[in-house]
């Protein structure tokens, strides 16, 4: 494979596994996906990946996106394009209507990388929940981001230890995309969809549609083992 080549395709499965950084699952991961098999397509039509190197590649981006991978007799002449959905039309709403802010006192939750994770404040509005947090920053790329490291260090095998350490550099700004997959749930199983993140210094916040319906009477936020209940409007 040429090293250009892998350089780019490692860049890119890096940025996917941080997740979603805006918008609903589906809509990235399309996007996500058409970005990639055109690079790889292009990489295969100047000869700078074999088909078997381009189907391996485009495995490891279905891994990430959560789908099968595509055998490589499936590829005998060219990769065969795997459909993800169809993003939703973009449709403007109406300004939200703020219902209730809840401040939240905490518990702070220790991290395995020694730092902490926090639930500061949830706003409830019509048609949405936006829950307020914080997360520490941590030192070890390999504790932060578990088997990505392991995984990215995959991608990038056989490429110079500089490209590589240069390649490890890029990890940093998708810390926080990565670490804070919380989900928020409630006791009657209302699908909330994260539509929106922000991450800056160690606080973000994240949007969720909908709002809280009336009938629910416990909401919790999950973040990996850890579920706490929060208040509800």
């Amino acid at each position: 494979m040429n090293p250009g080549a892998q350089r780019h395709l490692a860049r890119l499965l890096l940025r996917a596994r941080g997740g979603p950084f805006w918008g609903g699952w589906i809509r990235w991961s399309v996007k996500t996906y058409a970005e990639f098999m055109a690079a790889l397509e292009a990489f295969q039509a100047t000869e700078a990946v074999t088909l078997a190197e381009a189907n391996d590649f485009q495995n490891r981006m279905l891994a990430v996106l959560g789908h099968d991978p595509v055998p490589l007799e499936a590829a005998a002449t060219a990769l065969p394009y795997v459909w993800l959905g169809e993003p939703s039309p973009f449709v403007e709403s109406p300004e939200p209507k703020l219902i209730e802010v809840a401040e939240v006192e905490g518990p702070d939750v220790e991290t395995p990388w020694g730092g902490s994770f926090r639930v500061r404040r949830i706003e409830h509005y019509d048609d949405r929940v936006v829950v307020h947090w914080s997360l520490d920053r941590w030192d070890d790329f390999r504790e932060r981001l578990g088997g990505a490291m392991d995984d990215h260090a995959r991608d990038t095998d056989g490429l110079s230890e500089s490209v590589r350490a240069a390649l490890r550099a890029e990890v940093q700004p998708y810390i926080g995309r990565s670490m804070n997959h919380f989900r928020l749930v409630d006791d009657i199983g209302t699908p909330y969809l994260l539509k929106h993140r922000e991450m800056g210094d160690g606080e973000g916040q994240s949007t969720y549609l909908p709002g809280v319906p009336a009938s629910a009477q416990r909401l919790f936020i999950e973040w990996y083992a850890w579920s706490t209940e929060f208040p509800r409007r």
